[in-house]
């Protein structure tokens, strides 16, 4: 008789893996960050209507500089150099450090990592004119 193949979802079975590595679990988080952090960048520029080559144009940089900070995987990316985009686009930086709780990872998973995300990029609000 043949064995049955066992069917394992796909966020159970990463779930299993992360869990076995501590390390592999912080890289995981660490890259899920970077990709955030990104993403919130694309769509606070797109709110703007702006193109990378119009907000590489307001700090004085290339391009290139604007597509790599959004594509999750600069490195060594300075908070200042967050807080200057940022600033440009009307917005500012969010940076809080905080206990993680025992069930937070599986919850961001759960959620399709909606979860806190460890840094945030929002829209100053009106008159508010900190970076």
């Amino acid at each position: 008789m043949r064995k049955q193949a066992t069917v394992v979802a796909a966020d159970e079975w990463l779930d299993q893996i992360i869990h076995k590595s501590p390390a592999f679990q912080a890289q995981v988080e660490e890259e899920l960050a970077a990709i955030n952090v990104a993403q919130d960048l694309v769509a606070l520029r797109e709110s703007r209507g702006l193109s990378q080559a119009q907000l590489a144009g307001r700090l004085g940089i290339t391009q290139s500089a604007i597509a790599q900070l959004e594509s999750a995987q600069p490195k060594n990316v300075e908070l200042r150099t967050l807080v200057r985009v940022a600033t440009a686009l009307g917005a500012h930086v969010d940076v809080s450090i905080r206990r993680r709780h025992p069930g937070e990872r599986k919850s961001r998973q759960r959620a399709g990592f909606e979860a806190k995300k460890p840094v945030t990029v929002r829209p100053a609000a009106r008159g508010d004119r900190r970076a």
